[in-house]
């Protein structure tokens, strides 16, 4: 059935992987047309039946959307909501209570810290670090004892993040606006989940470098729980520094993530900074706090999550470009060999052994090797950024 405004394209990948692409274009006139077809050819079969329907255009803006490695709605799915009603929606359906702003604060610090503390044991013993919403629905179960309550308070946050969310971004408390993402909830009937575990542990390594004190337990919580943070702009540099010199993420801090946190940095009164000019004779003076420009904690945090969403997102252009390079008609079969020449430009130390495993893991029985399924394969295997360690600049 279609939808009263827009087209609905349905593309059957295999006999178990459907996946849909709606609300393609505000157009009266192709409110009845659905296409179902199989893709054992190509995306350009898609790109055909989409030109048929007067959507060119449209199919190329979507594509990088497709690319993006699909994450699940774990949280929604158990405590048995859609992860993409509203809050109105969550009330009526749990009749759950939203705690106070102040309370949600410190609930998102103290999930941090414990998270921040898991994720250093699961290193420490080679294991892999657990996804952020299933680290929430077990530190629930943990600290509540019972399901039933376990769900009930993660509702209640699900709840507050959701009304959060949507006043829209720019009026949304951001710590809160952040956590709804990091969560894997929904907003607008969007389809994004932005809460891959690389991305939750790029954005947590910028809290930690942000706030040493993540280390002390009651103190962090009680730094980050407040609801206005200002830090000063020269620890926040150094903080980027120190995060950004993997070169994972480039070596350095991106140019346009500086600019826009040194313009938003403000002195503590609220005034602009004071930009003082020294010459060589000249000897620098102590630093007053009247003197030491502060940002806003939440802007950095958004600023930077929002920068590994595009790093993120170029990654998998780079990845796709690769993809298309050894699958020259386009048809998602490729022979051990062509896909063994692909991961090893990702990854050249893995080993014949490694390659055929990740091979049995991504190709179908028709011998067809989706794309989503082998970039969701590679972000949970921390391989997803390889490409820009050695891409030029």
């Amino acid at each position: 059935g279609g939808r009263e405004r827009g087209v609905t394209v349905t593309v059957t990948h295999s006999e178990t992987q459907t996946s849909s692409l709606t609300e393609l274009q505000d157009c009266e006139t192709q409110t009845d047309k659905v296409a179902i077809f199989d893709t054992e050819g190509s995306v350009a079969d898609m790109q055909l039946v989409m030109e048929n329907f007067g959507l060119a255009e449209t199919f190329q803006k979507q594509v990088s959307l497709w690319s993006r490695p699909k994450k699940s709605d774990v949280l929604a799915t158990w405590v048995g909501i859609d992860a993409k009603i509203s809050a109105k929606s969550i009330k009526k359906q749990t009749n759950c209570n939203a705690g106070s702003l102040g309370s949600t604060l410190k609930m998102i610090s103290a999930l941090y810290q414990s998270k921040m503390e898991r994720d250093k044991e699961a290193d420490a013993q080679g294991k892999s670090r657990q996804g952020f919403p299933e680290f929430v629905r077990d530190s629930f179960l943990q600290n509540c004892g019972l399901q039933s309550m376990a769900k009930t308070k993660t509702v209640e946050l699900i709840y507050f993040a959701q009304q959060e969310s949507e006043k829209g971004e720019e009026v949304a408390h951001q710590r809160v606006f952040l956590l709804h993402r990091l969560m894997g909830l929904r907003v607008d009937n969007r389809d994004e989940i932005d809460n891959s575990v690389e991305g939750v542990s790029f954005f947590l390594s910028i809290v930690q470098e942000l706030f040493p004190s993540w280390r002390y337990g009651t103190a962090f919580v009680k730094e980050f729980s407040a609801q206005s943070v200002q830090l000063p702009l020269e620890q926040v540099e150094f903080a980027l520094d120190r995060v950004f010199v993997n070169h994972r993420y480039g070596g350095e801090v991106p140019e346009g993530l500086l600019t826009i946190i040194r313009e938003a940095s403000a002195a503590p009164e609220g005034g602009k900074s004071k930009k003082k000019v020294v010459t060589k004779t000249q000897r620098p003076k102590q630093m007053t706090s009247d003197d030491l420009a502060t940002v806003d904690a939440d802007f950095v945090l958004k600023a930077c999550h929002d920068e590994f969403l595009r790093m993120e997102q170029d990654s998998i252009n780079l990845l796709l470009a690769k993809y298309e390079e050894v699958d020259e008609n386009g048809d998602g079969v490729l022979n051990f060999e062509e896909f063994s020449a692909f991961i090893a430009q990702i990854e050249p130390s893995y080993v014949t052994a490694e390659i055929a495993e990740l091979y049995y893991e991504c190709v179908g029985d028709d011998d067809v090797i989706d794309r989503d399924e082998i970039l969701q394969i590679l972000t949970e295997r921390g391989l997803l950024f390889n490409l820009r360690m050695t891409a030029p600049r």
